[in-house]
């Protein structure tokens, strides 16, 4: 491996892209998004030269920003018309300061930490997530730890480790050591070296070239909170709904109770879930806001839905709900009251329960 790593793209194309799409006449990355069906943070870090640019992905923006693919990558200017290429300026101030931030990222860091970073990032996408919010909220942690964790930027030790194996399916010691055994099948093990160069391709990218991998699920003793089960669809997960007095009783019964008895259930498209609301979907549930809440300043009516993600037990800037005997408490860990109320409910603390972070609302139209 590299004594050195980086995980970025060019200046040059950065900001060449970011010209262009101001040329194209969409202000804002969030506009180009919303009109060609982009991810809005992939977009951004690609013009931030936060991520490198593969030839697929130069064509995709060539084509939408109406520039030739060479200029695009390399500053050669096309045949006018039908491209807009000699008319577009770029930057030179944005060109150096992308430069420089790039300067900054590439400084030396520890090759132990950049390996384990390589095998926790195939791990997670072989489970399935293809975010590290996805990933980290399945292993309890926040997405930007995981994210740090798996640039190498920071490591990560043995308790760690294990939290990642139990969400992925895969040993502790192999993603710190990269001894096997690793806990993948034969035939992935002995080509995880293969797998392991796919580190810096995008998510999409990076799916399509692992192979088909379903990791073992977690057991009730693997997790704090009781496991939620979905059932898989076609084309959908069904979300399982509680009125909140059951949901309180599910989360927490010792094992030996009866399980509450559900509502009808909700079928949603596992990319929404996972891909758009960056929840997990085996956690996912629907809660029913009911006659008593405590809404702290949100807007919400009676008989409202949450979707609530309830495999995150770990709030930092999230919005989430707990429940305190018959009212429903939503609170914003932003805020200081927030905070303490969190606090409150993952100690129990006067009969609360922590129940999980808020990712959607499904209401009427009033």
């Amino acid at each position: 491996m590299s004594e050195t790593w980086r995980y970025s793209g060019d200046a040059g194309q950065a900001a060449r892209l970011l010209a262009a799409r101001t040329a194209a006449g969409f202000a804002t990355a969030v506009d180009a998004a919303q009109r060609f069906g982009w991810s809005v943070a992939r977009l951004r870090s690609h013009e931030g030269a936060a991520r490198g640019m593969n030839e697929t992905v130069l064509r995709h923006y060539a084509q939408a920003f109406s520039v030739s693919e060479e200029w695009l990558r390399d500053g050669t200017v096309g045949a006018f018309p039908p491209f807009r290429d000699k008319f577009i300026e770029v930057d030179p101030l944005r060109v150096q300061e992308l430069e420089l931030r790039l300067e900054a990222q590439r400084q030396p860091a520890e090759t132990e930490d950049i390996d384990r970073g390589r095998r926790l990032r195939f791990a997670r996408r072989l489970a399935g997530f293809r975010s590290a919010a996805a990933g980290g909220a399945a292993a309890k942690l926040h997405r930007s730890t995981v994210n740090a964790h798996e640039r190498g930027v920071d490591g990560f030790d043995l308790v760690s480790a294990r939290k990642y194996a139990k969400a992925f399916g895969c040993e502790p010691v192999w993603l710190i050591e990269g001894s096997l055994p690793s806990g993948y099948p034969a035939e992935i093990e002995k080509l995880i070296g293969q797998y392991l160069n796919y580190h810096n391709l995008d998510e999409d990218d990076a799916a399509a070239r692992l192979p088909s991998y379903q990791p073992p699920p977690l057991t009730s003793t693997d997790v704090s909170q009781p496991e939620l089960s979905t059932q898989s669809m076609v084309g959908g997960v069904e979300i399982p709904e509680f009125e909140i007095a059951g949901l309180a009783k599910l989360l927490t019964d010792s094992g030996t109770a009866t399980r509450p008895t559900l509502l009808p259930g909700w079928s949603m498209p596992h990319a929404f879930l996972e891909g758009i609301l960056r929840a997990v979907p085996k956690g996912c549930v629907m809660v029913v806001v009911p006659n008593r809440a405590q809404t702290n300043g949100f807007s919400l009516s009676l008989g409202d839905r949450l979707i609530v993600d309830t495999s995150v037990q770990e709030v930092f800037s999230a919005v989430y709900a707990a429940i305190a005997g018959d009212t429903l408490v939503i609170a914003d860990a932003k805020t200081d009251h927030g905070k303490q109320l969190a606090a409150a409910a993952a100690r129990r603390q006067d009969g609360m329960v922590f129940v999980g972070q808020i990712v959607g609302v499904v209401s009427a139209l009033r």
